[in-house]
């Protein structure tokens, strides 16, 4: 039988795995359709968020830098069907 330290370190093993696994297959994915990751995430929080957002709202809720903010934007600006708000 496992102890409860065994377990902790079992459960450690498998959650590196899988963040290791989703950091890889999200880079994979990225690459396929043309974006790097951080262009890729961006993009996924503004289609998760059903609505248009402000470059402002998409800094808050990435945390990103407002310059870097604007630069993914204007990446991304080509690949949205629906454009971005400006």
């Amino acid at each position: 039988m496992s102890t409860k330290k065994q377990l902790g370190e079992q459960l450690a093993l498998v959650m590196q795995e899988v963040i290791a696994s989703a950091v890889l297959t999200n880079e994979r994915i990225a690459r396929l359709i043309g974006l790097n990751v951080v262009d890729f995430q961006t993009y996924g929080v503004i289609l998760r968020n059903g609505a248009p957002m402000t470059p402002g709202q998409v800094a808050a809720v990435t945390e990103l830098p407002s310059s870097t903010t604007t630069r993914v934007l204007d990446r991304l600006a080509p690949h949205h069907p629906l454009g971005l708000e400006p």
